[in-house]
């Protein structure tokens, strides 16, 4: 529960400027890897799996982007952050794949 509230907020509360900047600072991710650390690492990946699920289909792009940002981040960190990211590319290959083809501002 823990995870997946912290993940759609990162993900999902998207602030008045968002228009002119939907990445994430890698501040901003780093505060997101702090908060969820001690979570656990499969409630972490089922939630980022939900929200790439979503956000590919009839969802919105910047939530996608939002939490590829996170994928890629979590990609270059070791340990815990690294094996979160890498169960979220096997349980989402699918979606990711087509993300890129369906939706042209994530690519």
């Amino acid at each position: 529960a823990e995870a997946t509230r912290l993940a759609n907020k990162f993900c999902q509360d998207l602030c008045p400027a968002a228009a002119a900047r939907v990445e994430p600072t890698a501040e901003e991710l780093d505060l997101f890897w702090c908060r969820c650390e001690g979570l656990l690492p499969e409630a972490l990946a089922d939630a980022l799996s939900e929200i790439l699920a979503w956000s590919g289909g009839v969802g919105d792009w910047r939530v996608c982007i939002r939490a590829l940002c996170v994928i890629e981040h979590l990609l270059g960190r070791a340990g815990g952050a690294q094996a979160v990211a890498e169960v979220v590319l096997v349980k989402t290959e699918a979606v990711l794949l087509d993300i890129l083809e369906q939706v042209p501002e994530c690519r």
